[in-house]
């Protein structure tokens, strides 16, 4: 896979519930592993919301009632996500225990 162009590895992301292909884990591992680069690069709700491993409705609901601290950009009708602020949302977000 070539890592030089993020760009075309960021459409390449397809919105996928449930089980993910080995390719597609590849794929999603690489997105977050360039947020270090790439940290103000945009994606779309469909994208963060298979990142997350989430629904575009959860997404929608946390954009709505401010339940969760996930930045975004709109502009007009359109949703982006900063691929850093979802990075710190994951880091933010990894537990080692339940309590």
């Amino acid at each position: 896979m070539n890592l030089s162009n993020p760009i075309e590895l960021l459409h390449k992301a397809k919105n996928t519930h449930g089980d993910l292909s080995p390719t597609q884990e590849a794929e999603f591992s690489n997105l977050i592993n360039l947020a270090s680069q790439y940290p103000n690069a945009l994606i779309t709700r469909t994208v963060t919301a298979s990142l997350l491993g989430l629904s575009i409705k959860s997404l929608e609901a946390w954009a709505s009632n401010g339940s969760r601290n996930l930045p975004y950009q709109k502009c007009s009708r359109s949703v982006r996500y900063r691929l850093g602020d979802i990075k710190a949302y994951m880091d933010a977000n990894t537990r080692t225990h339940t309590l």
